[in-house]
């Protein structure tokens, strides 16, 4: 006879059921985009982490960059925010002091005196501002100046 088999039916549930499956899986597998924010947050983590100096720029894509003492917020077609668990951070704002700071100048050419520049970190740290990316990277300084340690973070 050259007819289906009678059992035909259970075969074409099976085969449908094994292609659900191997559907479900693939779907669970597809990977997520990759995070821009934690291994930026990486990166801050190791500049508060080692010695005064210390400096690194991460390269970042996004619209906007929230930074606050312990929290980093990248903005772009979506929005990822971080913790940061070693060390506290200081918004560099364009247009500051602490930006130019953060950029490679020395504090004792732009601050009057230590006491001035530790007022500076803790006005940026008590207003959380958002910074504008520039040039695409986020930028991160760790120094000493008269006895006050500071991770300066600006994009």
């Amino acid at each position: 006879m050259l007819g289906p088999p009678i059992d035909a039916w259970y075969v074409w549930i099976g085969v449908s059921m094994v292609s659900l499956a191997v559907l479900g899986v693939a779907v669970a597998v597809t990977p997520e985009p990759p995070s821009r924010a934690t291994p930026a947050a990486e990166t801050i983590e190791e500049v508060a982490a080692s010695r005064a100096p210390a400096s690194a720029t991460y390269p970042i894509d996004a619209d906007r960059v929230l930074v606050s003492e312990y929290r980093l917020v990248i903005e772009g077609e979506d929005r990822e925010a971080v913790t940061i668990d070693h060390g506290r951070m200081t918004p560099a704002e364009r247009g500051t002091d602490l930006r130019r700071v953060a950029l490679g100048a020395s504090p004792n050419e732009l601050f009057e005196s230590t006491a001035t520049f530790a007022e500076a970190i803790e006005t940026a740290r008590d207003e959380r501002r958002r910074i504008e990316p520039a040039g695409d990277r986020l930028i991160v300084r760790k120094l000493s100046y008269g006895g006050t340690d500071v991770t300066l973070v600006t994009a």
